[in-house]
């Protein structure tokens, strides 16, 4: 129980930073719980609304919201998880699975990739700087 609350405030933090705490939180409930697929997956949605609400409630304290753009993401997240939910139902769950455990792999070396550009791109531009002293 003690190990749950724990990795349910480090996985709310890491959710809060944008670092993906909620794909964490079915990899926590599928390896060291024993949960299915489909229900870890349907605990991270409930995981995902409590995360998204805060911050939410932050966002707005700071008047940093987009009506017409929450409202378009809202449509699209309402269509695509009734979409999901449908085809949840059909695939196995061990495909299930695989597909996520992929999606977040490949998620993963597009993130690195992203970074390394990134750092190069900085790089360059310390190089040229110290030049240009």
């Amino acid at each position: 129980m003690t190990v749950d609350i724990i990795a349910s405030v480090l996985l709310g933090a890491l959710a809060g930073m944008g670092i993906g705490g909620g794909g964490l939180l079915v990899i926590y409930l599928t390896l060291v719980k024993d949960f299915d697929q489909i229900n870890a997956q349907a605990m991270n949605l409930l995981f995902f609304i409590f995360a998204s609400a805060s911050s939410l409630a932050v966002h707005a304290n700071k008047r940093k919201l987009d009506a017409r753009l929450i409202s378009i993401f809202a449509v699209s997240g309402i269509v695509g998880s009734l979409f999901g939910t449908g085809i949840a139902g059909i695939i196995p769950s061990e495909l299930t699975r695989k597909l996520f455990g992929s999606m977040l792999i490949i998620s993963g070396v597009i993130t690195l990739i992203r970074i390394s550009g990134s750092n190069i791109k900085s790089r360059r531009k310390q190089k040229v700087r110290q030049k240009q002293k």
